[in-house]
């Protein structure tokens, strides 16, 4: 893995990219991050997630327990972040914590127990949320 410094909504954060990832693949992301409305760079931070929940199942089907571990901490740090992102004087905002912090808890359930069938969960409320904020990407400003 390679680490790559992206800015998200004024933050600077490092991405693990992986190494069969091609230089332009690395130059269509960024430019993905650099041109995204608040609305896109959710979305985006739910594919990082999921990306990183895919990624732990295949280091810990290959025995790679260090990986699986840093994979699921990296999804923890952006779960973390759109926690701490969250505008409670928006009511949608508190429903939105609430399922950050299943969300956490069943990657953290996943870290301890080194067991992955929590992270169907997180996959599936993810993947509804993703589709939820793609859907109305073009409305944001």
């Amino acid at each position: 893995m390679e680490q790559h410094r992206v800015a998200i909504g004024g933050k600077i954060y490092s991405l693990r990219v992986a190494k069969r990832m091609t230089q332009e693949q690395i130059q269509t992301y960024t430019y993905r991050v650099s041109q995204a409305s608040p609305c896109e760079l959710v979305v985006i931070m739910y594919d990082i997630i999921l990306d990183d929940v895919k990624n732990a199942r295949m280091a810990k089907n290959a025995g790679n327990e260090k990986q699986y571990q840093e994979d699921l901490s990296h999804a923890v740090k952006f779960v973390n972040e759109l926690m701490s992102a969250l505008d409670f004087s928006q009511p949608i905002s508190f429903r939105l914590m609430s399922l950050y912090i299943y969300v956490n808890k069943m990657l953290v359930k996943a870290r301890v127990s080194g067991r992955w069938d929590s992270l169907n969960d997180v996959e599936l409320v993810i993947e509804k949320l993703r589709a939820g904020f793609d859907g109305i990407k073009d409305q944001d400003t």
